[in-house]
């Protein structure tokens, strides 16, 4: 796998959680872009290695109306994504 160059930026994307749109970088998991937003996961973050299963999100993407879960440690974010932590 190589590496980006060192002036790569992501592009920021939007994405709304808990009907709220944040822009974050496009390559990070949705736990990176809420931290990135400014939350402060205290209580269900987990093991942030994708085993415990702590982060589980709920989530709607706009090509599709049918809700998809994840785990938000693991799950990349999605232009327009629409975001619920359980």
């Amino acid at each position: 796998m190589t590496k980006p160059p060192e002036n790569h930026v992501d592009e920021l994307v939007p994405i709304f959680f808990m009907g709220k749109k944040y822009e974050v970088p496009e390559s990070l998991t949705i736990q990176k872009a809420l931290e990135y937003a400014g939350y402060q996961h205290i209580r269900g973050c987990g093991c942030r290695g994708g085993v415990c299963g702590a982060c589980g999100t709920v989530y709607r993407t706009p090509d599709s109306y049918k809700l998809q879960v994840g785990l938000a440690c693991q799950t990349v974010v999605q232009p327009g994504m629409q975001l619920v932590i359980m």
